[in-house]
């Protein structure tokens, strides 16, 4: 049978035509006889190349194939930056070597990528993060194991796709756009035992300042109002957030230990602010999200949306407030979480008073007018308890509207004193509003009735 010519397929399927790209570098200065000229071997090389059209990174030993710089010096083509390419002008000069422009000039663009001259940012991949020869390999595997259970076991790694030489980064502006265009899979979180965790490139990219001296990750989503306050907006650019997606929620900064640490000292920068609904919890969403971890506690505390102070209680019984004089911090429903994380004094190791005097009148509960239908909204058939009314209601020498007991709760009459106790009492502090309600109009306890059967 007459032979068939190989295909350029075949060819650089030959373990010859590997081992020459592989040890190529090395024949640049030390040639074995009979060996090729560089020169010659990288010609062929690409010729092959250019004609079984490979896909970038298909062969990726290609990578070794000694090329031509601009420097008059040879280098593999996997560390040589194409000349005029995007890339090539995002980079610091100098900071990879760049293809000799008459040698690119020569030869098929498609070729030159396949055998791994870079137009673009370089995609890398491992199966585990020791083998990602990449820029803070180890800090982002540290940085996304946190996010992982405290007691969950050493996880399995899946395939990993990182991005080279970002490190090497001049011009963020035209950088970030390219990085956009990467394939799907350099941009993607990873699932790791079963959380899923930002991948390298979004974790490298938030965690550096690359959008206009900033870092993505203390900056807040456009659209992420609950951070109003806290972290100036991010570029309403569509393009850009999908890509490194800064933080919108509490919930999102929390998920990375540093961040939340960050949040912690910004609640107490005088010059931000916090939205109310966001202070009244805030601060035990982050004892939660650092219990276990060794944090400073920070030098001035949040006590209202737009004050900080340096000295702070906090606040474990809503009774104890008109007792203290420091500024209070709202517990979020953790007072002792809160005080461990701001290293801050509970209330109620600050306060010890009693009430003083005798009440008006003491009578149960059950009684009060309005009773029944404070009742029905607590979900009971009947009041239980007595309460202790006081025309002037002093603790401690100072006057308060409600103060709880044992078997007896004292009030200075009022509804809101009533509902507040009877609420404490109960423990729905929720209902304090509705509780008081109650109290106040007994005469339309019917009519509030009709509206609670509305539903919510």
């Amino acid at each position: 049978a007459t032979a068939q010519p190989a295909t350029a397929a075949a060819v650089l399927a030959d373990p010859a035509v590997r081992a020459a790209v592989e040890t190529s570098m090395d024949a640049v200065d030390d040639a074995p006889p009979g060996a090729p000229h560089p020169d010659e071997l990288a010609g062929a090389v690409l010729a092959l190349v250019g004609a079984a059209r490979p896909a970038v990174g298909e062969l990726p030993w290609l990578a070794d194939l000694a090329l031509p710089d601009e420097d008059g010096g040879w280098a593999p083509a996997g560390e040589l930056v194409l000349p005029g390419s995007l890339l090539d002008a995002v980079l610091e000069p100098g900071s990879l070597g760049t293809l000799d422009r008459d040698f690119a000039a020569g030869v098929d663009g498609d070729a030159l990528r396949a055998v791994g001259v870079l137009d673009s940012f370089a995609v890398v991949r491992a199966q585990d993060p020791d083998e990602l020869d990449v820029d803070g390999a180890e800090s982002w595997a540290d940085a996304v194991l946190d996010r992982l259970p405290h007691d969950a076991p050493p996880p399995e790694w899946p395939a990993l796709v990182a991005v080279r030489d970002l490190e090497l980064v001049a011009d963020w502006p035209r950088a970030l756009p390219l990085l956009a265009t990467l394939p799907a899979e350099a941009r993607a979180d990873v699932v790791l035992g079963g959380v899923t965790v930002p991948g390298y490139l979004r974790w490298w990219l938030s965690t550096h300042r690359v959008l206009g001296g900033a870092r993505p990750d203390r900056l807040r989503h456009p659209d992420g109002t609950e951070l109003q306050g806290l972290y100036e907006p991010a570029p309403d650019d569509p393009e850009l957030l999908g890509l490194l997606r800064p933080p919108a929620t509490v919930d999102d900064v929390l998920l990375d230990v540093d961040s939340a640490i960050d949040l912690l000292d910004r609640l107490g920068d005088p010059a931000r602010s916090v939205r109310p609904a966001v202070l009244r919890t805030i601060y035990a969403r982050l004892a939660a999200a650092l219990d276990g971890i060794d944090v400073a506690p920070p030098d001035r505390v949040r006590v209202a949306p737009d004050r900080v102070a340096g000295e702070a209680v906090v606040l474990d019984a809503p009774y104890l407030q008109p007792l203290v004089d420091s500024p209070v911090v709202p517990a979020g429903g953790a007072p002792g979480a809160v005080a461990d994380l701001l290293d801050l004094p509970l209330a109620g190791e600050l306060v010890r008073a009693t009430v003083s005097g005798r009440p008006d009148r003491q009578l149960p509960w059950a009684q009060l007018p309005g009773a029944a239908l404070a009742a029905a909204r607590l979900g009971r058939s009947e009041l239980s308890g007595d309460v202790a009314v006081h025309a002037s209601l002093v603790v401690g020498g100072r006057p308060v509207s409600w103060w709880p007991g044992g078997d007896i709760d004292h009030v200075d009459g009022s509804p809101e004193a009533l509902g507040r106790a009877l609420a404490w009492r109960a423990g729905t502090w929720s209902a304090r509003q509705a509780l008081a309600e109650a109290f106040a109009h007994p005469d339309r306890a019917d009519a509030l009735t009709a509206e609670d059967g509305v539903g919510d």
